[in-house]
């Protein structure tokens, strides 16, 4: 690994520069060779910079995967700005420059459960994030609510950290009590990242992931609490075996899509509503406010994670557009019984 007069990565490192160009400004979280911190792009625009202790061909393969998912480009994935490699003191790292995140849900769920069309407006759009990867070939292989970000006025999903990329082998890491049962073993699909996101939800409205002894051969246990639509098709994404799950496409058919963003009024039709509450006209223009705090309260500062998580103070309130409940239900009888394999995390 090179050099240990490096200290661990965390507040030590407030103030240094990565190559030139990227301070080290504030640290939000990690762990002793991994760190999040705030930094600049170009002097000017706020981002996340993720640095993380490797070398060799562990670094070689950061890298590439890193640069293959560049080319990534869906409206709620975390672009990626930036990477490289750099050395400090006989220390070498590489780093990922992404969108800086304004909010995350693990933190929100810390305060409260969300409301079935809460949950709604939020999985959503990670199940768009979710079906473009995998027509990409690439498997997420993290989703749990501490990947779930707002940056700016989109939910989004994080890429720094695929587990799996068509050309790259497996990177399985850590176990994670989100983790599938089959990656145990080393076998990575979607059908891993459909598990993932049911046991997200759960935990979403319930504030507990579901109870689960992976030393047996059984589904984890649904509380009986969950509410519709939830409580019908979360069972078939949590399958001991990962053909038998359900796909992407059937989840999105169980829920009622978030109302579209409306288009920004014309100057007539803004006049011609001067009479009405300008924030009525606000959110009209822009439903898609993410977690803002009331405008009673100071903006929070988002705050350290154990994990290196972008985080935030756990009272902040849901965004308009999410708190929103739907103006229509969808039926919620189970799309089908017949369970389709998923085409290859």
């Amino acid at each position: 690994m090179g050099s240990t007069s490096v200290p661990s990565i965390g507040h030590l490192w407030e103030g240094r520069t990565i190559d030139g160009k990227y301070a080290l400004l504030e640290w939000l979280g990690g762990g002793p060779s991994h760190g999040v911190f705030v930094t600049l792009r170009q002097g000017l625009h706020r981002a996340a910079i993720k640095v993380i202790l490797a070398d060799g061909e562990e670094a070689d393969i950061y890298l590439a995967l890193w640069e293959t998912s560049r080319v990534l480009s869906h409206r709620h994935l975390m672009p990626i700005f930036d990477t490289g490699r750099y050395t400090i003191d006989g220390t070498s790292m590489v780093y990922i420059v992404t969108e800086s995140a304004d909010r995350v849900l693990s933190q929100f769920i810390e305060d409260r459960p969300l409301k079935p069309h809460e949950a709604t407006n939020i999985v959503y759009p990670i199940v768009e994030a979710l079906s473009y990867l995998h027509a990409k070939g690439f498997v997420h292989g993290h989703v749990k609510p501490a990947n779930i970000l707002v940056a700016g006025d989109e939910l989004k999903l994080s890429t720094d950290a695929f587990r799996l990329a068509a050309g790259f082998p497996n990177r399985l890491g850590d176990p994670s009590p989100y983790d599938a049962p089959e990656v145990g073993v080393g076998i990575l699909t979607p059908a891993a990242d459909v598990w993932s996101l049911a046991v997200t939800l759960v935990e979403a409205l319930t504030q507990q992931r579901p109870v689960w002894d992976s030393t047996t051969n059984t589904a984890p246990e649904i509380p009986p609490s969950l509410p519709l639509p939830f409580a019908e098709f979360l069972p078939d994404c949590l399958r001991i075996n990962p053909t038998a799950r359900c796909i992407l496409s059937e989840i999105k058919a169980q829920l009622v899509p978030p109302a579209a963003a409306q288009p920004m009024p014309s100057p007539e039709e803004l006049a011609s509503r001067a009479a009405r509450p300008s924030l009525i006209l606000r959110r009209a223009a822009n439903p898609l406010t993410m977690f803002r705090s009331p405008s009673t309260r100071q903006p929070s500062t988002p705050s350290p994670s154990a994990n290196g998580d972008l985080t935030t103070a756990p009272t902040t309130p849901l965004p308009p557009h999410i708190l929103c409940s739907p103006t229509s239900k969808k039926p919620t009888t189970r799309a089908r019984k017949r369970h389709c394999s998923l085409a290859f995390s």
